[in-house]
């Protein structure tokens, strides 16, 4: 029982069952309660583990001094859950406890990753790969030629290239420490040479355009941006050798997008004659058009990262508003317009209404003289023959 001085001060159970003898250490550190001796017929079966010794896949996350505070306190008393989150905004969670080994983390991890977060609906990968998204390094089996070059670590990778697939893990402080995640590999966007071709007449827009990302700005029409995939045109396979996924582009792997344009501009008739006429329009301002569906503040980067995209969103609705707002304005002086040009109408046909009517008045002003005067001269005709009557009387 000597070899046990090596691990610390602590208790010692002995337990005999013929002759096997069964001996656990319990030392100061709160997870060495599994540190066993056992001899079988005078031949040493198994050692005792020393503190520092690497975890191995069955190692409960429970012996692992890294899930111990420096209070003595283990992290994971409480079940945690924690919830993965990739570059292009989907979402899995998955759960830790105290029974965990490293195989269930591992496991844990290729069902979020796979499943949770889609990547095995990615081309060309299958029900296969579904543990190769996450592997743990145990002692002797490093490669210093690939990922898996330092044992007792765990490896991450991702089916998705550039910044979309990169994944990021939120919850509970103390789990992620315990976990020591390090990039080793930073995320790379894609490169693509894209051309445009006029579909119905075979005419080439634009020939060789190099994207760093899976945007087309401005280049099918200068209002219309096009987005695509980022895995479009690449094609993804398991390396067992490197044991790493493989992304390979190129012309043999080209792809192509078809985009139907349809004018859809508001025509208002703003004036009296014939195409006097203005068009306008509203783009899209939702999130996924201003580039902020996917924004992420886990982190120190990412969040400088978000403040970024949110000032180009915050530019891209305020050149919007103002293009409203200098439509509204020419609305507003096109009304004042045609409000003074009604009133000139207006006043014109009063005009010509008014001459009539003073026609009117002097032709009825003229039959009434006309008229009084025949009345006048009839009963001066009337009164001829009483005269006579009067004379000869």
């Amino acid at each position: 029982l000597e070899s046990l001085s090596t691990i610390g001060s602590g208790n010692v159970t002995v337990a005999m069952s013929g002759d096997s003898w069964r001996v656990s250490f319990t030392g100061t550190q709160g997870g060495m309660d599994q540190n066993l001796l056992e001899i079988d017929g005078g031949n040493l079966v198994k050692a005792p583990g020393e503190i520092g010794d690497l975890a191995s896949g069955d190692t409960k996350l429970y012996d692992i001094d890294r899930f111990w505070d420096s209070s003595g306190n283990f992290v994971l008393e409480t079940p945690q859950t924690i919830t993965l989150v990739q570059g292009d905004g989907s979402k899995a969670t998955f759960t830790l406890s105290e029974a965990d080994t490293i195989n269930d983390v591992v496991s844990k991890l290729n069902v979020a990753i796979g499943e949770g977060l889609g990547q095995l609906d990615v081309d060309a990968l299958t029900s296969a790969n579904a543990t190769n998204f996450v592997s743990y390094v145990e002692e002797g089996s490093e490669d210093a030629d690939g990922l898996e070059s330092v044992a007792g670590t765990f490896v991450i990778r991702s089916a998705i290239a550039g910044n979309e697939g990169k994944i990021t893990f939120v919850g509970d402080d103390a789990t992620i420490n315990a976990l020591s995640l390090t990039v080793i590999q930073q995320a790379r966007n894609n490169y693509y040479e894209v051309d445009v071709i006029e579909a119905h007449a075979g005419t080439l827009v634009a020939e060789d355009v190099k994207l760093a990302e899976n945007k087309l700005v401005g280049i099918v029409h200068q209002n219309v941006d096009v987005e695509f995939a980022s895995s479009e045109g690449i094609q993804v396979s398991w390396d067992a050798d490197a044991k790493n996924f493989v992304f390979a582009g190129g012309s043999a792997n080209a792809t192509a997008t078809y985009v139907h344009l349809a004018d859809r501009t508001m025509v208002l008739h703003i004036g009296a004659n014939q195409k006097q006429d203005i068009g306008t329009g509203i783009g899209n301002m939702g999130a996924d058009a201003l580039g902020i569906s996917g924004i992420q503040v886990t982190s120190n980067g990412l969040a400088n990262k978000a403040i970024g995209l949110l000032d180009n969103a915050i530019s891209t609705v305020s050149s919007e508003r103002a293009k409203l707002g200098a439509l509204q304005n020419r609305l507003d002086h096109t009304i004042n317009n045609l409000g003074v040009s009604m009133e000139n109408l207006t006043a014109a046909e009063s005009r010509i209404r008014d001459a009539d009517m003073a026609k009117e008045i002097m032709e009825f002003t003229k039959l009434q003289i006309l008229l009084q005067s025949a009345n006048a001269m009839l009963g001066q005709a009337n009164q001829l023959p009483q005269n006579v009557l009067q004379l000869l009387r």
